[in-house]
């Protein structure tokens, strides 16, 4: 396995990010403590609990994370790496 970083973001999620600081994701969460682009605000104005949630390119998962965190315990979300 590769060497990680856990860091503790603003929204009370862990993440896992290379321990890389070329790294683009880990430099922004790094600095940000957030992942700054506005879709995941966009995300959570939708997302209630139940519903069946899709993220198609999971990546590092930080879009699947704010989408979990509005199902609040209550739903189903499946992630998907290509």
């Amino acid at each position: 396995m590769s060497p990680h970083w856990t860091l503790n973001l603003n929204s009370g999620l862990k993440v896992n990010v290379p321990a890389d600081l070329d790294n683009p994701v880990t430099l922004t969460l790094l600095e940000v403590e957030a992942w700054p682009e506005p879709e995941h605000a966009f995300l959570r104005q939708f997302i209630q609990p139940g519903l069946r949630l899709l993220d198609a390119d999971t990546g590092l998962g930080l879009d699947a994370l704010a989408m979990a965190q509005g199902l609040s315990g209550a739903g189903q979300l499946t992630g998907r790496w290509p």
